[in-house]
């Protein structure tokens, strides 16, 4: 069935601040005859020609208000597929997942889970649990399940017991010109001031998951050897609910913790502190495209779409063994995801994997002298750049629009 007589609707948080989120922006960019429901759209993103649905923008912090939404939510997205008919529904991370199976019609049910089901739910709270056991109900009755990475597909097949020929590895896509063409937009008043100093910059939401506090340690061992620039910055854009967290144990660590956010003037601002809290930017990639290095110290990830941003404007990578996909990424010859407990670094083209799990002092020499190398060859090496480029263009939705079609669009025949 060509495109023209799908019908594709696409259910997702938002269209912005996350990986998952940009992969459905995506998915209705590059696929002609989709629409899009949102859970919220908190940061007001459209996307030309295409219309989107948002079901509910509201938060609430108690059981019953959180009921009460979602279930809302669930109503909207029943009344969207009677009135949209998709011949396709595909949905990205728990909660549009949920509300695709629980919903009726919509034709073919696609999900997309982008975490590992162990990490998501490892905190074991009542709501984790409850998520859990849903997540296992419920993922079986998808018509294909999609991972993210190898790992994933794994534990859904092994763990979950999901039937083998439902689960897909598909990886996600990044659009390398637009990346390209929002890091040449000119910055205005403190971003255009940041963009011209040297930094490090860590990029995702500040939570426990991304493990900033060992972000901070490393950047403190790399100021405390002093062999690095001077004036090395380390950059975080991010929210989230640890900010004040960080922002104390930076501070106790020795840092000079500065907070920059819309009421920041660039003359009024302190720019000699050593780490700078910018907190969710729209267009990050001007901050990205400046940077010496990118630093990822997460626990877990799926298939981190911010790497393969960095990797496509140039920049190189540090980043922890938290994704089968990671060497992938990295063209590692070592194997990713989680195995390995021996710490230890792999150099590669386009930067350095961290190996291990723990933040022993000599974890973090390692994670020191990996920054160190990536930094002194990002300043001398245009062929490092270059062989970022060609790591980041595997993942160009260009090349896996063609899995989309192949796997998933061609299933409304089946």
């Amino acid at each position: 069935m060509s495109q023209v007589s799908l019908r594709v609707l696409i259910l997702s948080n938002a269209l912005a601040g996350g990986g998952a989120e940009r992969v459905a922006r995506d998915m209705l960019e590059n696929i002609s005859n989709s629409a899009c429901v949102l859970f919220e759209n908190e940061h007001e993103v459209e996307v030309h020609g295409k219309k989107i649905w948002v079901a509910c923008s509201r938060k609430s912090g108690t059981l019953f208000g959180k009921t009460c939404i979602n279930l809302w939510r669930l109503v909207f997205i029943q009344l969207i597929k009677i009135r949209y008919r998709p011949t396709v529904t595909i949905s990205h991370l728990e909660g549009p997942n949920f509300a695709n199976l629980l919903s009726f019609g919509g034709g073919k049910k696609i999900i997309f889970v982008h975490n590992a089901l162990s990490h998501s739910y490892r905190q074991r709270s009542k709501s984790d649990l409850a998520k859990s056991v849903l997540a296992r109900l419920l993922y079986r009755h998808a018509f294909r399940v999609v991972g993210v990475s190898p790992f994933i597909r794994e534990e859904l097949e092994k763990v979950q017991k999901i039937n083998p020929r439902k689960v897909l590895f598909l990886a996600n896509p990044i659009n390398i010109a637009n990346i390209q063409n929002a890091a040449a937009e000119e910055q205005l008043d403190w971003l255009g001031k940041l963009a011209t100093l040297e930094y490090i910059i860590c990029v995702g939401s500040l939570t426990a998951q991304k493990n900033h506090q060992l972000a901070l340690k490393v950047f403190k061992a790399l100021l405390r050897e002093g062999r690095v620039l001077s004036n090395l910055k380390l950059v975080i854009l991010g929210e989230g609910p640890l900010l004040g967290e960080l922002k104390m144990f930076g501070a106790s660590l020795g840092l000079v913790i500065r907070t920059l956010d819309a009421s920041t003037r660039a003359e009024d601002a302190d720019w000699s502190a050593d780490v700078f809290f910018a907190g969710f930017q729209t267009n990050p990639y001007p901050l990205m495209r400046h940077a010496q290095a990118f630093l990822m110290t997460s626990k877990w990830e799926g298939l981190p779409i911010s790497i393969l941003e960095s990797l496509a404007l140039g920049v190189p990578v540090v980043v922890s063994d938290c994704s089968s996909s990671i060497g992938l990424v990295m063209q590692s010859n070592e194997k990713s995801g989680q195995d390995q407990k021996a710490a230890a670094a792999e150099q590669t083209e386009c930067g350095r994997i961290i190996f291990g799990r723990g933040e022993s002092r000599e974890e973090i020499e390692i994670w020191r002298e990996s920054l160190e190398r990536v930094l002194g060859d990002a300043r001398v090496s245009v062929e490092t750049q270059k062989k970022c480029l060609e790591a980041a263009k595997q993942f160009d939705v260009s090349r896996i629009k063609k899995d989309w079609d192949s796997h998933l669009l061609s299933v409304s025949t089946e």
